[in-house]
């Protein structure tokens, strides 16, 4: 995995999988298997995700026009706490949780129509999703942690091949033989031209 390009850090193998286990459970697990485990499974998922999902759109949109890139421990953590201030709002105020399932719903009815058109059934109209409100669910806001530490590492090894590089490169051979072949050499005396045309180091 390349950690040294901009929202890459969505490609971690936590944050895939947090991705696909909150599809899953989601459209298949609540439905099959109702009950607690897959109501905080959801939640645990999303919180793992999040956080790394905002730091990848601030870098994506940042590095546009620019070869200067890399990962901001600032920006992580605004996204961390973000994600978890939004998180408790939602799971904590009934405006909060109207918003974020009428949200929700515009964002995935393009998914659900594209389902919808595979099995041939008719195209639903746009719903909102559902929610639960529920004050224990607050205890999977430690996953947040997990994925600050995830950014944090990947921001440490962005650093550490930064430096590197730097070194490499006033390391490198090749750039110490040119300058060394284009430095004057001080052995080299002035050079004369005699009127027959014999060139010399200043002797007749």
């Amino acid at each position: 995995m390349r950690d040294h390009a901009p929202g890459t850090g969505l490609l971690h193998p936590v944050a895939l999988v947090a991705m696909a286990v909150l599809a899953l459970n989601d459209h298949w697990g609540k439905a099959a298997w109702p009950g607690l485990l897959t109501g905080k499974l959801s939640d645990v998922a999303g919180l793992l995700f999040f956080p790394l999902a905002l730091q990848a759109l601030w870098e994506v949109l940042s590095a546009r026009g620019t070869r200067r890139w890399a990962p901001s421990r600032t920006v992580l953590v605004v996204a961390a706490v973000t994600t978890a201030v939004g998180f408790a709002l939602v799971k904590l105020s009934p405006l909060a949780g109207e918003v974020y399932r009428s949200t929700f719903g515009a964002l995935r009815w393009p998914l659900d129509a594209g389902v919808a058109v595979v099995r041939g059934a008719p195209v639903p109209a746009p719903a909102k999703v559902m929610l639960t409100q529920d004050a224990t669910d607050l205890v999977a806001l430690p996953a947040i942690l997990l994925a600050t530490l995830i950014g944090w590492g990947r921001a440490a090894r962005h650093a550490r091949h930064a430096t590197n590089s730097q070194g490499d490169v006033g390391r490198d051979p090749g750039v110490a033989q040119v300058r060394c072949a284009d430095a004057p050499s001080p052995l080299r005396g002035p050079v004369t031209v005699s009127p027959r045309g014999q060139g010399a180091g200043g002797a007749a």
